[in-house]
Formats: structure tokens, sequence, C-alpha cells
């Protein structure tokens, strides 16, 4: 997954939060399927009959992708800055299990040598 270029996708796309409207009048037009932002409309639909407009879940869809993208994208930043620690935290304790692995070998190899006390 290409996550700089979602992140290029959200910041050139029209400021949110976007709205879905089942239908919206403008002038003596209406659109009976419409995303808009506070800004402008970001895209919709003239079909007196509804029959290809989205269903009301996909236009909740569309317009929440605006604000729910950049969050899954903070939240994936949160998570992987959060496992780079835990495998620096694992490197580190690998080494120290390895340095006290050795420590006890050599230990061990002193104790079992002709002429150690004991």
């Amino acid at each position: 997954m290409d996550l700089d270029a979602i992140r290029k996708r959200c910041a050139a796309a029209t400021k949110g939060p976007w709205h879905w409207c089942n239908y919206v009048t403008t002038g003596d037009r209406t659109w009976y399927w419409n995303v808009t932002s506070d800004l402008r409309g970001i895209c919709g639909g003239h079909d007196k009959k509804k029959s290809t407009a989205p269903t009301d879940a996909d236009g909740d869809f569309i317009a929440h992708a605006r604000t729910d993208i950049p969050a899954l994208l903070e939240e994936v930043g949160r998570l992987t800055k959060l496992l780079d620690g835990a495998r620096e935290d694992a490197l580190t304790f690998k080494r120290a299990h390895v340095k006290a692995v050795e420590e006890v070998r050599g230990l061990k190899k002193t104790l079992d040598s002709p002429g150690a006390p004991g």
C-alpha cells in the first residue's frame, strides 16, 4: 500500500468535511444525489428517477471518506511508530539475552575446567 500516494490525494482533494445530501435544489435544477463540502459540490447526479443514484449508505461512505481516510492515515502512522519502537525493544532484549547466554556459558566452562573450585 502506497501511503504517500494516499496522503497526496488527501492533500489535493477539496477540504472537508464533506456532506451527503439525498437531493439538493440549486436554481432551477434539482440534483437528486450530491456530496458537498462547505466550499462546493464534490460529486452529484441529475436523475429524476433516482435509479442510478447511490444509496444513502454509499453516499455516507463517500462523504465520510474525506475525514475517515486522513484519520486512518494518522492512526497508521501512530501504530507504525509503536511497532518500530517495539522492534527496537525486541532487538535490545535479544542482544541482552545473547550476552547473558554467553556469560553463563563462560561461567559454566570455568566451573567445568580441571582445577576449578567446587
